[in-house]
């Protein structure tokens, strides 16, 4: 199903998670399957880190590979830290990293494989508060993509002011 899943419930998030010097690596032959109590999920095969309704969550030195879409994605969360992160082998189709609707998000240290179509995904209208610095993402052909819906001063990135495309 997912290489983790934290599911929070809105009116209670999970709070004060830290995962650091991990590695991942997700079996190919991994079976679709439905998160528990999460009926409204699609179903998932080789997910990736998932994360939804999570407050005060850190991240350092994190690794997935073999996942079939984005190596983390966050809904509906905020504070999040994401430090030296990274995917071995990150499908073309999908971000390494997405977030939608998180608020407070600090991305610093990262690093894009070669070839990555987009490393980060930014999506949804109360997306605020999305820090960038200090990654190495020169190797991706996109390194930010932010939707239409997201407010323009919601993202802060130095990888953009270094000539990167924001779209």
């Amino acid at each position: 199903m997912a290489a983790a899943f934290l599911y929070g419930l809105a009116e209670m998030p999970i709070e004060d998670v830290s995962l650091s010097d991990v590695f991942i690596s997700m079996a190919p032959e991994a079976e679709a399957g439905y998160a528990d109590m999460a009926d409204d999920l699609e179903l998932m095969r080789r997910a990736g880190l998932f994360v939804c309704n999570a407050r005060n969550l850190r991240l350092h030195n994190v690794e997935m590979a073999g996942q079939s879409g984005s190596a983390m994605r966050f809904v509906n969360s905020a504070e999040v830290e994401i430090n030296a992160c990274a995917a071995r082998t990150p499908p073309n189709d999908a971000p390494v990293v997405q977030l939608s609707n998180v608020d407070g998000a600090f991305v610093h240290g990262c690093r894009a494989s070669a070839e990555r179509d987009v490393f980060l995904s930014v999506e949804g209208k109360n997306s605020n508060g999305i820090v960038l610095r200090g990654n190495h993402l020169a190797r991706a052909r996109q390194p930010l993509c932010v939707a239409a819906e997201v407010p323009l001063e919601a993202v802060s990135n130095d990888e953009v002011a270094q000539g990167s495309e924001l779209q």
